[in-house]
């Protein structure tokens, strides 16, 4: 996971993107130190709902990749 000078998130994870997205929605309310995107949330009085679109790049489907 890592950010770029244009605000650029790019994570992987093993959880539903719903809940990966809700748990840094939690976090960038009450546990800011735990990742760079929550970070960037709270610091810069960002909203989920209003500040964030979603873009998914690849998927692991049965051990392969399938690009989007």
């Amino acid at each position: 996971m890592y950010e770029t000078q244009f605000n650029i998130y790019v994570g992987q994870t093993s959880y539903q993107l719903n809940e990966r997205i809700n748990q840094h929605r939690s976090d960038s309310k009450l546990h800011p130190e735990k990742c760079s995107l929550a970070r960037h949330f709270y610091e810069n009085d960002c909203d989920f709902e209003k500040h964030i679109e979603i873009s998914i790049l690849e998927r692991y489907v049965d051990g392969s990749v399938q690009h989007r």
